[in-house]
C-alpha cells in the first residue's frame, strides 16, 4: 500500500464515490487513492489561496471572478497515464467558474462551453464597455446574459503533443 489510505474504505464504497478507472487497473488501486487524495489536497489549498487573494481586493460588489482550468485530466481512462495524447472527453472537459454581479447564482450550463467566448463574456458583464464593442472578441459564453441555448454551437478542440512528442500527426476535432 503505498498510503495506506485504501484500508480504510471498502472498495465498494470507494468504487460509488470516485469513478475509479476501469477493472483492468485494479492494481493500481492504491495508487488511485494516493491520486485522488493530492488532488483534493491541491484543490482546497487553491481554493484557500484564492480566498485569501479575493478578500484582499477592493470593491469587493462589483468583482467579476472567473475560474477556468486549460486542460482536464485523463486519469488513466482509455490506457492514457497524462493528457494531452488524445482528445478523449476527460482531457477536454474543464472547469469553468464565473461569479459576480450578472451572473445568475447557481445556474449551471450543461453540454460544451468554449473558453473563447470567456473575453467577451468579462467584457459584456463588465458594464465598461457597449456590447457592440465587445462583439469583436466573439460570442459570450452561453446561459449568462442570456438562457442557454436549446443546442450547444461547435467547440474547437486541438492537441500537438502527438506530433511535437511522437511524431505523429495533431489532433483536431
Amino acid at each position: 500500500s503505498v498510503t495506506g489510505a485504501a484500508s480504510l474504505f471498502p472498495r465498494d464504497l470507494l468504487d460509488f464515490a470516485l469513478p475509479f478507472p476501469p477493472r483492468q487497473f485494479t492494481h493500481f488501486h492504491d495508487h488511485w487513492i494516493a491520486l485522488c487524495a493530492a488532488s483534493l489536497g491541491e484543490i482546497a489549498f487553491v481554493d484557500r489561496e484564492i480566498g485569501r487573494l479575493l478578500s484582499g481586493l477592493p470593491g469587493s460588489g462589483r468583482r467579476i471572478v472567473a475560474a477556468v482550468g486549460d486542460h482536464g485530466e485523463m486519469l488513466g481512462e482509455h490506457g492514457e497515464k497524462e493528457h494531452g495524447v488524445f482528445l478523449y472527453q476527460g482531457a477536454l472537459a474543464v472547469p469553468l467558474i464565473l461569479a459576480g454581479p450578472g451572473v445568475p447564482r447557481g445556474r449551471v450550463v450543461n453540454g460544451p462551453a468554449a473558453t473563447r467566448g470567456l473575453a467577451a463574456t468579462l467584457l459584456a458583464l463588465s458594464g465598461n464597455i457597449s456590447d457592440a464593442d465587445a462583439r469583436p472578441f466573439g460570442p459570450e459564453l452561453p446561459g449568462i446574459r442570456t438562457p442557454p441555448p436549446a443546442t450547444s454551437a461547435p467547440v474547437y478542440s486541438e492537441t500537438d503533443m502527438p506530433a511535437s512528442a511522437y511524431g505523429w500527426s495533431p489532433l483536431a476535432a
